[in-house]
């Protein structure tokens, strides 16, 4: 009952918080990390079909997650101290994990973050892309459809694209004597 819940939590953001925390720490399922890409690797995913493969995979699984479907609905409470220190202890997770996955990504298309940018930078940035087209495909999923029509893709896997040309650059090639 509401009267339990105010025993033990005495203020509804105080409860959202906790509820949040709790939420936070079942979010185990990250998507992409560097074993993930190094499995993708190994069986002979490389290059741009790797990186195709990652977003793909990482937009329908942000989707398809109930927990991602929880912390994108606290946002409208980050004012409250204790909801925006979960939420920070959580992307700080997260990016820990990711990153080391786009390094390997990248590295596979033979590219770069743009310095001083770094892997974390876009990890970030997709993120934010993924997360803001999740909010625009539970109210009307045919609306990212591709513009090119093209199968496989759609509006957000453009955009990623899009960006990482943006954020990345070819690595230099060594030149020998």
């Amino acid at each position: 009952t509401i009267g339990a819940l105010y025993q033990i939590w005495p203020t509804q953001p105080e409860f959202q918080a906790a509820l949040l925390m709790h939420v936070t720490q079942l979010r185990s399922v990250v998507y992409p990390t560097a074993e993930t890409t190094q499995a993708h690797i190994a069986e002979g995913i490389t290059g741009e079909a790797l990186r195709d493969l990652t977003m793909t995979e990482a937009w329908h699984h942000n989707r398809s997650d109930p927990l991602a479907r929880v912390l994108l609905a606290t946002y409208p409470r980050i004012a409250n101290p204790q909801i925006r220190y979960a939420m920070a202890t959580s992307y700080q997770s997260f990016f820990g994990e990711v990153s080391g996955a786009w390094r390997l990504i990248l590295a596979e298309c033979g590219r770069r973050p743009r310095p001083p940018l770094t892997e974390e930078h876009v990890a970030r940035a997709i993120a934010a892309v993924i997360e803001g087209f999740s909010l625009q495909w539970l109210s009307d999923p045919d609306a990212l459809a591709d513009p090119l029509g093209e199968d496989g893709w759609d509006l957000t896997l453009r955009t990623i694209v899009s960006m990482l040309d943006s954020l990345t650059e070819p690595v230099p090639t060594r030149r020998t004597s």
